[in-house]
């Protein structure tokens, strides 16, 4: 007894320096996740913006950024959500947002760019295994309140025409990133008025459970955005998250929750 008692005693400390590792790596992965994020919306000339992601769990496969353009006047805006959830989800995130950042960096384009990184992520072994990424870029024209539209299998923005209280939603999607190389991505351009808003989000918004097992939904977002679009960039978004947290109330996260809200000065 004393000889099992001691090989327990051993074996319980190893799992401890096991279990305190993966913590230690755990966090290590957090932080890293944590930094490949902005550290704050950028100044674009006509719009408040504000932006966020939150992990279900210690990391996530979502994904958000701002893009600036080398000649200037306009600013991209990305969204992104990988399948899959925790590690593995936010490994493919970190590698495939190196390509959109390069392949950023040599288009203007928004559905050249969607096409060119998929190329480049579709070859990666990855997307053998049945990864993807879901990805909405929008490209803004500051001179002429444009937004240009290029999405691969990801939601579509939704649009709140301020001065007609109605919304209308962009129509052009694509396969998801990663799956198939040689894609062609359409764009759509829409004209943007003053008080406009743009939501950018994934399925941690609309598809957040509550202890039911039903789902936010997107005609509560809509309503949330319509009864609060006078509100700037920041407290819109603060009254979605707040929407959002009292609705699953006490539920554990379903999934990773990113939202970007866009409002025309």
């Amino acid at each position: 007894m004393t000889g099992s008692l001691k090989r327990m005693m051993v074996e319980l400390a190893e799992t401890v320096r096991e279990n305190e590792r993966v913590r230690r790596e755990i966090e290590i992965a957090t932080e890293i996740q944590k930094s490949i994020f902005p550290e704050h919306p950028p100044e674009v000339a006509g719009l408040e913006i504000e932006a966020k992601s939150v992990p279900a769990k210690e990391v996530g496969g979502d994904y958000y950024d701002f893009m600036p353009v080398s000649s200037g006047n306009q600013m991209g805006f990305i969204i992104a959500d990988a399948s899959g959830k925790g590690l593995p989800g936010t490994l493919y995130m970190t590698r495939s947002r190196s390509v959109f950042r390069v392949v950023s960096s040599e288009e203007v384009s928004p559905g050249k760019i969607l096409s060119r990184s998929n190329s480049y992520i579709a070859a990666d072994a990855s997307s053998g295994k049945g990864m993807f990424i879901t990805v909405l870029y929008l490209l803004y024209d500051e001179l002429k309140k444009r937004m240009t539209c290029a999405n691969a299998g990801h939601y579509p923005p939704l649009w709140y025409r301020a001065k007609e209280k109605v919304f209308f939603e962009t129509t052009t999607s694509g396969v998801p990133v990663g799956i198939l190389s040689e894609q062609a991505y359409q764009e759509e351009t829409i004209q943007l008025d003053q008080h406009d808003l743009l939501v950018m989000y994934t399925d941690g918004v609309t598809e957040a459970k509550a202890k039911d097992g039903s789902m936010f939904g997107i005609e509560r977002l809509k309503r949330l955005v319509e009864q609060n679009s006078a509100l700037n960039a920041h407290d819109l978004f603060v009254k979605i998250q707040a929407g959002i947290k009292e609705f699953i109330d006490e539920a554990p996260p379903f999934d990773d929750l990113t939202l970007i809200v866009i409002r025309v000065k």
